[in-house]
């Protein structure tokens, strides 16, 4: 059995940031499918630009701004953390 050390650094702070805003880029240029119209609708009214059918487009100021909400001072206690986890399972062919 393998254990993971406690803090494991596999990518440099440059290379975080270049992932980071090729993720931005994405976003704004690209866009995401969202197969739901009231989603939507709904990030529609909250800033992101909606194709009327089901392309919407997050505007980079609208996603850096959102990340610098979530920034906290150093003084306030962490957020509580909640984790979702999931799996695949199957059976085997016989």
């Amino acid at each position: 059995m393998r254990i993971q050390p406690p803090r494991l650094v596999c990518l440099e702070e440059r290379e975080i940031q270049a992932i980071v805003t090729f993720a931005l880029r994405i976003l704004e240029d690209v866009g995401m499918k969202i197969e739901n119209r009231r989603m939507c609708e709904h990030l529609a009214a909250h800033g992101v630009t909606w194709d009327g059918e089901f392309r919407v487009h997050f505007p980079r100021r609208l996603i850096e701004g959102h990340l610098e909400a979530e920034r906290r001072p150093k003084d306030q206690p962490p957020r509580p953390v909640y984790k979702a986890e999931g799996g695949i399972s199957g059976y085997a062919a016989e």
